[in-house]
C-alpha cells in the first residue's frame, strides 16, 4: 500500500491568541489565578509564538473554560469522527 495524499480537517470554530486570552479574563477563573499564571498566560497568547489562533470543537469559546481536560476531551471525541471524515473526503478528492 502506498499513501498518496494526506490531508487535515479542523474544526470551524476559529479564535485568534487575542480571543482565547480576553475570554480567559473573563472566565470565572481568571481573579483566582496566581499572577505569575496570569503573566505567563499573557506572555503565551500575546507573545509572538508563531501561533496565529486555534480551533475548537466548541462554537463558544467561553464553554471551554467550564470543562476540565477529560470534558474537552469528551466533547471532542464526539467531533472527532466528523473531521476524520472530512480529511479523507479531501485525501481522496486529492
Amino acid at each position: 500500500m502506498n499513501l498518496l495524499s494526506v490531508r487535515s480537517a479542523f474544526p470551524n470554530a476559529y479564535h485568534t491568541q487575542t480571543d482565547c486570552l480576553d475570554s480567559m479574563r473573563e472566565a470565572d477563573f481568571w481573579d483566582d489565578l496566581k499572577p505569575a499564571s496570569r503573566t505567563l498566560l499573557e506572555k503565551v497568547l500575546n507573545g509572538d509564538s508563531g501561533i496565529d489562533g486555534r480551533h475548537f470543537c466548541l462554537e463558544e469559546l467561553s464553554h471551554a473554560w467550564k470543562f476540565d481536560a477529560e470534558g474537552l476531551n469528551n466533547y471532542y471525541e464526539k467531533s472527532a469522527p466528523a473531521l476524520a471524515a472530512d480529511a479523507v473526503r479531501k485525501a481522496l478528492d486529492d
